[in-house]
């Protein structure tokens, strides 16, 4: 067992520095790579230490490197907002889809039933829903024109696409208040 501790840094430098060649899971191993892997093997021995209460634990220093990046660390980017707005308006367009099925059915099944859907549907709750819908359309919508865009390499630098997130905003806003006003 090695240990001088110069001799096991320089043993795992030298492993880590070959290349090895990976398919599919297997390591293809000739004699230079089963001695390195000797090595190797006696350097992760030689790094583990004992604890005051003798388990053995690896030496591992960490020093006062960062914590994995979390939401907590970044600043939210109108990138990433618009992205992640994307993804709950397609969820959230569902809802109402199920709702507008909803009231068809109740239409083609008895007047006394689409009375009672109808009452649901043209409640309070049932219009937020429908306008939340309205809303939703337009935004995933001009947020998959957005992305058409983006397929076609064009528009990816930051400011550009910042615009076009604040287009696809602002666009979603207005044509909704349109689609509001006409209906």
């Amino acid at each position: 067992m090695i240990t001088n501790k110069n001799s096991v840094i320089t043993i795992v430098h030298f492993a880590k520095s070959q290349k090895r060649i990976l398919f599919l899971g297997l390591l293809l191993l000739s004699n230079q790579d089963k001695r390195i892997l000797s090595y190797r093997r006696i350097a992760v021995e030689a790094s583990l230490l004992k604890d005051r209460k003798g388990i053995l634990m690896a030496d591992v220093n960490r020093g006062n490197r960062p914590l994995s990046p979390h939401l907590s660390i970044y600043r939210p980017q109108l990138t990433s907002i618009t992205s992640i707005l994307t993804r709950i308006t397609g969820n959230a367009l569902l809802l109402g889809t199920i709702m507008v099925i909803w009231w068809l059915l109740a239409a083609a099944t008895s007047p006394a039933y689409f009375e009672l859907v109808n009452g649901v549907v043209t409640s309070w709750f049932g219009k937020l829903i429908l306008l939340g819908s309205i809303w939703a359309l337009w935004y995933h919508s001009l947020a998959g024109l957005r992305h058409l865009i983006w397929d076609n390499v064009i528009g990816l630098d930051v400011p550009t696409a910042e615009k076009l997130g604040w287009g696809v905003i602002i666009g979603s806003l207005v044509l909704s208040v349109i689609t509001i006003v006409v209906l």
